[in-house]
């Protein structure tokens, strides 16, 4: 017995509000706990034929209630739907049109439950739309779309390997890279690594484009995976640019994805979303068609190379090295270089530009000794500010860190692939990717709210209800029948179910 009966008490004047709540206090005190009715009866306020009829009309509001809620739940989402446009106008029309068809048959349906049984929504979406709306999370300061929230772990990856790299390579001391990190955790996943590097004027352009030259090369090996998270990440960023779901989501799945690819297993997005209940395949297979190989069920044969990584054997980076045309070489452990022979090669022709030799070269400090290469002259860097649109002419805009590092990028992309398996540092600087820290920036979508419905008992406690408007239509002599169907929760239990034993 809760608020709809004690509504019912006063509206057919058995007790008054004062008297209610006087009762309600005594019945606090009495040491073996009882319901308001049973003791109202004991004291003789009540008779229990009365008793019985104000039962039976507290039931019959109770399933007014219920039907009532289911209806401003199908109103909130279909607005909330037709909104983002993740159900198709076709599937709205025909889920509208079977509905209105039941209804003429004295048959109660919902259309958010019709939306569940044919796909187009899951029950989390459902409850998602009905409690939130479109309603997103506000903005940090500096954080210029949602999609920014969505951690770039390949982003990550890359970073950490560009700094194993470069200490490697005695580029970076150990003492500056801890700084940049430390830059890099305050903007991450907005700021790349090497930006802040080539901000701090730590390491010049020329030295840049041959770590991110190594980079292209290696990043692929060390990770294998790599191009399925990278697409995985871009798809993120549309869930959450159509607001289908919350970075905060989206961010755990994504964590939860690496977790499972350093055992060696993964897992596309996509299926996790599938599977855990957040979208339905409809959503990829329909609505987000446009996106094509972002959204393909058969992501994961696409995106992950079958055969197994090569590995570089002594004699082919020995050939490598003879045959290189780059003045770009990255310095080898001391003891994978023993059983190397660098002869000199026979002396030829080159124009001025092709007289570097390896042996030249000691080391990669004197890089930016060097008069450039002709991949790094005027006429590359030409087509390359025209790709970015860029001019050199005075007067234009100067190019913000990110758009260098892109142009850098680009030129990277045109030095020799005389690339080695190098060996890295043990030692990591690392970020810590773990769900606490993701929840450092980005809050729950669903914040403090259970997805599994609440009982029965406390249907009554909804505050968004008028419980006046239930009132006007149920009174002690109600007998209107309603067939109003109970939400789909068995997948909803089921989600909770499992995140209790991932707790356990």
């Amino acid at each position: 017995m809760g608020k709809i009966f004690e509504k019912l008490l006063v509206s057919n004047k058995i007790l008054s509000t004062e008297e209610l709540e006087q009762w309600k206090s005594l019945l606090i005190q009495q040491p073996e706990k009882k319901d308001l009715g049973e003791f109202l009866v004991q004291k003789k306020i009540l008779e229990t034929k009365t008793l019985h009829e104000l039962c039976k009309a507290e039931e019959e509001a109770k399933k007014h209630l219920r039907l009532l809620k289911k209806q401003q739940r199908d109103k909130q989402v279909l607005e909330v739907v037709q909104q983002l446009g993740i159900v198709a106008q076709k599937e709205i029309a025909t889920a509208i049109r079977e509905k209105r068809e039941a209804e003429s048959e004295g048959e109660n349906i919902f259309l958010s439950e019709l939306f569940i049984k044919k796909g187009y929504l899951t029950p989390y979406l459902v409850q998602k739309f009905y409690k939130r709306g479109v309603q997103r999370i506000p903005l940090e300061e500096g954080i210029k779309t949602h999609e920014d929230l969505i951690i770039n772990i390949p982003q990550y990856l890359r970073d950490r390997f560009f700094a194993k790299i470069a200490v490697k390579n005695r580029l970076v001391s150990s003492s500056d890279l801890k700084n940049c990190w430390a830059v890099l955790k305050k903007h991450w996943p907005r700021r790349s690594l090497s930006e802040i590097m080539l901000e701090k004027n730590i390491l010049s352009e020329k030295k840049l484009r041959a770590l991110l030259s190594v980079l292209k090369k290696s990043l692929p090996e060390k990770y294998p995976y790599l191009d399925a998270q990278i697409r995985d990440t871009q798809m993120a960023r549309i869930l959450v640019k159509r607001n289908f779901l919350s970075p905060w989501r989206l961010n755990k799945c994504l964590l939860g994805q690496l977790e499972k690819i350093k055992h060696h297993e993964y897992i596309p997005l996509r299926q996790m979303l599938v599977e855990k209940g957040y979208l339905s395949d409809y959503q990829f297979d329909v609505v987000l068609k446009e996106y094509g190989v972002l959204v393909s069920k058969n992501l994961q044969e696409i995106l992950v190379p079958s055969e197994e990584i090569k590995i570089i054997k002594k004699e082919d980076i020995e050939r490598a090295v003879h045959e290189a045309h780059s003045d770009v070489h990255l310095v080898l452990e001391e003891e994978d270089a023993v059983d190397f022979s660098f002869e000199e090669k026979e002396s030829k022709k080159k124009n001025a530009s092709d007289s570097m030799e390896w042996d030249e070269l000691e080391s990669i400090e004197d890089l930016d000794d060097i008069e450039s290469n002709p991949i790094f002259s005027d006429n590359k860097r030409g087509s390359n500010l025209f790709q970015t649109g860029r001019s050199k002419a005075p007067g234009t805009i100067p190019l913000t860190e990110s758009e260098k590092i892109r142009q850098i990028e680009l030129e990277a992309e045109e030095i020799s692939d005389d690339l080695f398996d190098i060996d890295v540092e043990k030692e990591e600087v690392d970020i810590e990717l773990t769900e606490d820290n993701v929840k450092d920036f980005i809050v729950e979508d669903l914040a403090n709210y259970d997805l599994e419905e609440k009982k029965e008992d406390d249907d009554d406690d909804d505050e968004d209800i008028n419980m006046h408007e239930i009132l006007e239509e149920v009174t002690m002599d109600a007998s209107e029948e309603c067939d109003a169907e109970e939400l789909i929760v068995e997948d909803l239990q089921e989600m909770k179910k499992n995140k209790r034993n991932e707790k356990a």
